[in-house]
């Protein structure tokens, strides 16, 4: 039951390793070992780090990962290869006496002797990945009664990112008249192999500064990495004239060394647009059914253009709102005025038209539930 058991995974993971390639999350173990009933055991091995720099993919490599195929019977068996989970991957067979090694295809066989072992070895030309890759191999054993044992194996390999900067995107939005500066706090994980990863030279562009760069002390990781981690001083500053907004530009952040990874962040400055609402929902909870209840919001012009509220809708007939004046200024009051007729609970949407050229129209909605005196 627990061969089929096993079957079934392996085929599901076939499945799902087709349908989206063979480079994908996992935390699946590079090899698998047979169960107690299984004729042979695989015992398992990597020839790689078990998390990689993705610098070390600066040209494509090749990875292998080994197992030990051990028959524990007395009598041969017949090890078949069923299936390769990638068309970069390449199976050889190593025998450990001899030295000799045979490079299987799907389909092909070979024959394992009574109490002898072999490497499985299986290499990956790796080119390009994300954050993982795995690809696998299944194999079929069989003995001379008709026994079938299936098993797999896997190349499980996780990449790093050298250089890794938080916030990943520096950006604020600014306001005419609100401050000219806005600060920030970066931090920025360096990974290497060695504890003493370089100096980081940052390339910053017009309206950014950095100060105060500074490191702690590298940590190793179990993965046997090494992180120090960086930290600077951010201030974006508004471009004097407002027409230089939007504005985009990139950081350059990189170490020393003539090969060393380097990393480009973008830098986004905007300018506050259209009008804000606060709140833009009003919730005014248990009232009495002829109460009348009435509540303040704001409206406030993000980029400071002068406006006045023209026109105040209501989706509900116990609901009213005006403007406090029909003066043009950045900020306007509205009072919103409830008097329930109805018990219950009742949702309602208040509509405001404005003369601002970027929001005509904004809406605030009203929640309240009416109760009997």
């Amino acid at each position: 039951m627990e061969g089929k058991h096993r079957q079934f995974r392996f085929l599901v993971a076939a499945v799902v390793m087709a349908l989206i390639g063979c480079s994908r999350p996992t935390t699946t173990l590079p090899t698998a070992v047979a169960d107690a009933e299984s004729p042979i055991s695989l015992t398992g091995d990597r020839y790689h780090h078990p998390v990689m720099l993705k610098s070390e993919l600066a040209e494509p490599i090749s990875v292998s990962s080994s197992a030990v195929l051990t028959n524990r019977r007395p009598t041969p068996l017949t090890i078949g290869l069923e299936w390769v989970g990638c068309s970069c991957s390449q199976v050889d067979v190593v025998d450990p006496d001899t030295g000799d090694v045979k490079t299987l295809s799907a389909g092909q066989e070979f024959a394992l002797a009574g109490g002898h072992q072999v490497t499985l070895r299986t290499t990956v030309r790796v080119k390009a990945v994300s954050d993982h890759f795995v690809t696998g191999a299944r194999y079929v054993a069989r003995d001379a009664t008709g026994g079938v044992f299936p098993f797999e194996s896997f190349v499980n390999i996780e990449f790093q990112s050298d250089l890794v900067a938080t916030p990943s995107v520096l950006s604020h939005q600014f306001t005419a008249s609100g401050p000219q500066e806005a600060e920030q706090q970066w931090t920025i994980d360096v990974y290497s192999r060695s504890e003493n990863c370089g100096t980081l030279l940052p390339t910053a562009p017009g309206g950014v500064t950095l100060t105060g760069l500074r490191a702690e002390p590298a940590t190793r990781l179990p993965s046997g990495l090494w992180l120090t981690r960086w930290s600077a001083d951010v201030t974006l500053t508004r471009p004097h004239r407002l027409a230089d907004l939007p504005f985009a530009g990139l950081c350059q952040l990189a170490l020393s060394g003539d090969s060393a990874p380097a990393v480009h962040v973008p830098v986004r400055m905007t300018l506050g647009e259209g009008i804000t609402v606060a709140p833009d929902h009003v919730n005014l909870g248990d009232i009495s059914v002829g109460q009348v209840v009435s509540r303040k919001v704001r409206l406030r012009a993000a980029d400071d253009v002068k406006f006045r509220v023209e026109k105040a809708t209501c989706t509900s007939r116990v609901l009213t709102a005006s403007a406090h004046t029909h003066q043009e200024a950045s900020e306007q009051w509205v009072e919103v005025l409830l008097t329930p007729t109805l018990a219950g609970d009742h949702e309602a949407t208040v509509r405001l038209c404005t003369t601002h050229p970027q929001a005509a129209e904004v809406t605030l909605s009203v929640r309240f539930d009416a109760r009997e005196k």
